[in-house]
């Protein structure tokens, strides 16, 4: 029972209405992995624990444990992780191959071709505020990787216009 008094933004603070609550009329970018020439379980591994060896004392960009034992699911049953997931995986063996390869191909910087799907299957902030620790890490991992390519611009308002809202809210 709620009381006729109550009107406005008094409202909202005594009936909760979540975000979301009447969906989005736009569709979910999926993220399509069958055209990915994804490494081996074990070679994943090893540019997992490569990415964490070279910046983990500089950098805190995701629990190794936890992602590997992911890892190990994803390879096991590919179907078994979120899109989120999937497109911090990407960025893991995107940086992980650069490390390891320190040379630019033709094609660009190594590790090029799984960063650029990873930032394919981005999805728009409203999504990305539902997982938020992954959605950091991805964040991250996007942008500390876009400078070390050399696009300082694009990896500043990737971060900065995703979560613009979130910091510049009126009170």
């Amino acid at each position: 029972f709620i009381s006729v008094a109550v009107a406005g933004p008094g409202l909202h603070d005594v009936i909760p209405i979540p975000d979301g609550i009447y969906g989005i009329p736009f569709k979910h970018p999926s993220l399509d992995i069958s055209g990915v020439d994804l490494p081996p379980e074990d070679y994943a591994e090893y540019l997992t624990n490569t990415l964490h060896f070279t910046l983990s004392p500089l950098y805190y960009l995701f629990d190794k444990e936890v992602f590997l034992a992911s890892l190990h699911q994803f390879y096991r049953d590919q179907h078994s992780q979120s899109n989120l997931w999937q497109i911090k995986m990407l960025l893991v063996f995107a940086f992980g191959t650069s490390i390891l390869a320190r040379e630019a191909g033709k094609s660009g910087p190594a590790g090029a071709a799984y960063f650029g799907r990873a930032v394919e299957a981005l999805p728009d902030p409203h999504r990305l505020r539902q997982d938020p620790i992954v959605s950091i890490e991805i964040l991250c991992m996007l942008a500390l990787f876009m400078q070390a390519m050399d696009m300082r611009r694009a990896a500043y308002d990737h971060v900065c216009i995703t979560f613009w809202p979130v910091k510049n809210q009126r009170r």
